[in-house]
């Protein structure tokens, strides 16, 4: 599979990293041309979110546990899920990073211009102050 864009790269190594562990070494044979840029790939991936987990010295994968999947929506669920963000925000009253990204990866999906108003609620959400008793997840 040598001869993929990055961003193919990434998206063929979620899907491997969430099967089973890899070595970077496995992953090179498998998707690139050096193990440094599957190493550099996997450290985007943590960037973006993607928890992993080393299983065994050197061996990764992805912690399917703490992984919440991609989904996919078509306008009448996008318009469900605007409308539920729109309500959650207004009764949050504190600063929660985690409730300011999800509404901004909402955003990133859906149209005008439902798109601008979460990125304006977004915004308003990330003035309020912070109350860490308030930030965990029981």
């Amino acid at each position: 599979m040598s001869g993929l864009t990055k961003a193919e790269r990434l998206t063929e190594l979620k899907r491997l990293y969430i099967q089973r562990d890899w070595s970077d070494s496995e992953l090179a044979q498998r998707l690139a041309p050096r193990r440094e840029t599957i190493f550099r790939d996997r450290r985007d991936l943590e960037a973006e979110g993607y928890p992993f987990i080393e299983v065994e010295h050197g061996r990764w994968r992805i912690d399917r546990k703490r992984l919440l999947s991609e989904i996919k929506v078509n306008m009448h669920e996008a318009l469900a899920l605007y409308l539920a963000a729109r309500r959650m925000s207004q009764q949050t009253n504190f600063r929660h990073i985690d409730t300011i990204n999800a509404v901004e990866k909402l955003a990133a999906v859906l149209s005008q211009p439902m798109a601008q108003r979460l990125l304006q609620t977004a915004q308003r959400l990330s003035h309020q102050t912070e109350d860490p008793k308030k930030l965990g997840v029981d």
